[in-house]
């Protein structure tokens, strides 16, 4: 029997932790995923909004006040660090911010023009781990001259943000921007979508380890980056004069707003068909161009491109 047992268990050991995996993998891509296993009158549970014990008696100093603050003085720079929780930012009347928090404390500071916002993990052994949600709100035309914004699990949110520079990433969740204006911005998603809506921008940089980037409006005056180690890249718009998309596992879909004289272009794929504006073109195609240099390439993917 005890070789038995151990057999069990080493068996049943990898598949639970494949079974988090996957529920962490499908909670990142929208699902609604959860994992209860009992463990004699006591339980581990594995969801959307939190990962913990229940029956077991926890220190955990939890902290679930919601702290709002509607008259914030000016500021013009942002820097936002979460270990888990969501982050929204979003025009409105005045200056002001709305902490919510989770199973950590949500703090803020502002100090000289800088907005910072952090999470504290409490005291104590901590069995549960409840994401809380942080809203930054500012006056329509306000614009930043930085802004650093990074949550390592949960969602993150920009409406009708104006910054000159822009860093957003978020290690577990999507990656969301309306109406975004900037400079420069570096989007980085390791394990999540990423969707963009009216994003203008002198150069726009998106790095995806695993997810799908789906772009419409772009604006992009100079350069255009996307990387994405498993996942899609679909991109309309303004592509800018430089643009260069690189996907290890996925299809590229590529729309310009420019004419195909326009632009000089590189497309290859090692395992997959290139369709530029309804012609199958086979694994490789190029072209010399007026002004503008385009280079994308899927080693397990096709590439579809349409040009007006």
């Amino acid at each position: 029997m005890k070789g038995l047992t151990r057999l069990i268990v080493g068996i049943a050991a990898p598949l639970f932790l494949v079974g988090i995996v996957l529920s962490g993998v499908g909670w990142a891509m929208g699902a609604e995923t959860s994992i209860r296993v009992p463990t004699g009158d006591k339980q581990i549970y594995i969801g959307g909004d939190s990962i913990g014990l229940s029956g077991w008696s926890s220190a955990s100093g939890t902290d679930t006040g919601a702290v709002v603050d509607t008259e914030l003085s000016p500021f013009t720079s942002l820097e936002v660090e979460l270990s888990i929780g969501d982050v929204t930012v979003s025009a409105g009347e005045t200056y002001g911010i709305r902490l919510d928090s989770g199973s950590r404390a949500l703090k803020y500071s502002l100090e000289d023009g800088v907005l910072k916002v952090w999470d504290e993990r409490p005291a104590g052994m901590q069995f549960s781990e409840r994401g809380g949600s942080v809203e930054i709100f500012l006056p329509d035309g306000a614009e930043l001259a930085d802004a650093d914004i990074t949550s390592s699990a949960g969602g993150l949110e920009l409406k009708n943000l104006r910054a000159g520079t822009l860093s957003v990433q978020a290690d577990l969740g999507d990656i969301i921007v309306d109406g975004l204006r900037a400079d420069s911005a570096v989007l980085t998603a390791e394990c999540g979508t990423v969707n963009l809506t009216g994003v203008e921008a002198e150069e726009l940089e998106a790095n995806l380890s695993l997810g799908d980037m789906a772009a419409t409006g772009l604006v992009v005056t100079d350069r255009l980056t996307v990387t994405n180690d498993m996942g899609g890249a679909s991109l309309e718009g303004e592509l800018g004069e430089r643009v260069s998309v690189t996907v290890d596992m996925g299809d590229i879909s590529a729309c310009p707003s420019r004419a195909e004289q326009w632009y000089g272009y590189e497309l290859s794929t090692g395992m997959g068909e290139i369709t530029v504006n309804g012609k199958q073109r086979g694994a490789y195609a190029s072209q010399e161009g007026e002004r503008g240099t385009m280079e994308l390439q899927s080693d397990m993917g096709s590439i579809t491109v349409r040009f007006p």
